[in-house]
């Protein structure tokens, strides 16, 4: 009776993980993504989010992800890159409260600028909505973010950004 009852459990933690493998293994993955921006190391960090969307379209905010950075964020300004094979660009914004600009330079090249004085906080500092023509992900974007100034005294916190080949990714709103 014992040995049918560890046989039987063996069983269905085989089968439970088996299926986690095959049809939660792109959850785990993110939920792993997600863990490593809660451990990020000091400086600003661009974090690209998949904010919402459905069927063909996605909602995707920029936001500078500040990690033992004691000034906010007044003023920024760079570019966002997107795959123009994968995504096809149907809007963009800068939040409310945020004075600024963005342009699409070329296909899959988007400027941005913006500004509050009383600082940005942990709001998207840039929101696009996008067609989409299969799965997205985090190869399908890119950030350089060329120049941010400090609320506090309006310096140059520049040097604090911390720079990728690939910005970071979440298909998570960031807390």
């Amino acid at each position: 009776m014992r040995r049918n009852t560890l046989r039987s459990r063996s069983l269905l933690f085989t089968l439970a993980l088996g299926v986690g493998m095959l049809g939660g293994f792109g959850t785990a993955v993110e939920s792993q993504a997600m863990d490593a921006h809660r451990e990020l190391g000091p400086g600003i960090h661009p974090v690209v989010v998949l904010a919402g969307g459905s069927g063909n379209t996605a909602d995707v905010q920029l936001h500078l992800r500040r990690v033992q950075v004691e000034s906010g964020i007044a003023s920024y300004q760079g570019e966002f890159t997107y795959n123009v094979r994968s995504l096809t660009l149907r809007s963009a914004e800068l939040p409310r409260g945020i004075a600024g600009a963005w342009n699409e330079t070329a296909p899959g090249k988007i400027r941005f600028a913006g500004a509050a004085l009383e600082g940005v906080g942990d709001r998207p500092v840039l929101v696009l909505h996008f067609d989409t023509r299969g799965a997205i992900g985090a190869a399908d974007f890119g950030v350089k973010i060329e120049e941010v100034v400090g609320s506090s005294d309006f310096r140059s916190l520049s040097s604090r950004l911390v720079v990728r080949d690939q910005p970071l990714f979440s298909r998570t709103p960031l807390k």
